[in-house]
């Protein structure tokens, strides 16, 4: 079995047959550590087409939603049901799981918990605008680069 590794994806099938299966060739292992695994901040307006596209990317892994309705949650369980679901954005800037943070909230919370999902250590995807006020503008300048 030299160079293949081999990952099963799914104990069974869509029909409900055997174990599900994939092959991956060694040169390909690198692309699958590659993966960003990413958890969403609100599942609102914008929330649902932002994980709609984060779930479609190819190195990507869409981990958790965070809302604080659980109405919102009840919707993307409904579309999304391996997603982990919280009402605690703690829960996604502190999980050890999660890569990179989608922040898709209201205007006025943008900005801390970009600040928040950065002292954490994720990478950082804000809706615009970024900040509500210029102060809060400038004082980003001051915080880290390369994960916003």
């Amino acid at each position: 079995m030299s160079g293949k590794i081999v990952q099963v994806l799914d104990p069974t099938t869509a029909d409900g047959s055997s174990p599900a299966a994939t092959v991956t060739y060694a040169s390909d292992a690198a692309k699958a550590t590659s993966t960003i695994r990413v958890g969403v901040i609100g599942y609102g307006y914008w929330g649902p087409n932002i994980v709609r596209n984060f779930h479609g990317l190819e190195n990507c892994q869409l981990v958790a939603v965070c809302d604080k309705s659980p109405a919102a949650l009840k919707r993307a369980q409904k579309v999304y049901p391996g997603l982990i679901l919280t009402t605690e954005f703690a829960d996604i800037l502190t999980s050890p799981d999660i890569d990179a943070v989608a922040v898709v909230t209201p205007v006025w919370t943008h900005f801390d918990l970009a600040k928040a999902a950065l002292e954490n250590g994720k990478h950082v995807f804000v809706e615009k605008p970024f900040t509500s006020t210029p102060q809060q503008a400038r004082s980003s300048s001051s915080w880290p680069s390369g994960k916003i």
